[in-house]
């Protein structure tokens, strides 16, 4: 995957395709990219302009834009840190809720993808993060 960057549409703030976000550091004065911190529910956050942000939701505004009302984000391999473009999906509550591991059932039904080894997956998603500060593995 080639890194891409793009200015958040609304929020004038840099935004990567792999989740990352362009923080701007006060006491240092010396920008860096972070990928979050993660909540309770194990989705990342950045503080944006004094209010916390999801990153999933500022990426996939950045690089498919700003969703309908109603239009959730989904993570299609079910990692709620894993914030790369093309994890990420706009879809309806009721797509989303389908894209649980309850639902394994409507996997190839809807084209929702399962990661059977998941540490594996992970092993190999988190090489490409290595040495950036960013969000924890669960």
């Amino acid at each position: 995957m080639d890194l891409e960057v793009r200015m958040h549409p609304t929020l004038g703030i840099m935004v990567r395709n792999d989740g990352a976000v362009l923080v701007k550091d006060r006491g240092s004065r010396k920008d860096y990219w972070f990928f979050g911190y993660k909540n309770a529910k194990g989705y990342c956050i950045v503080s944006v302009k004094g209010k916390y942000r999801k990153v999933h939701r500022l990426v996939l505004e950045t690089f498919i834009g700003i969703p309908d009302d109603g239009m959730m984000c989904d993570h299609i391999n079910r990692v709620r840190n894993d914030n790369r473009v093309e994890n990420l999906r706009w879809v309806t509550a009721q797509e989303n809720a389908r894209n649980t591991k309850r639902s394994d059932a409507c996997v190839e039904k809807y084209g929702v993808h399962s990661y059977e080894d998941s540490s594996a997956y992970h092993k190999a998603w988190s090489i490409n993060r290595k040495g950036v500060e960013r969000c924890d593995q669960a």
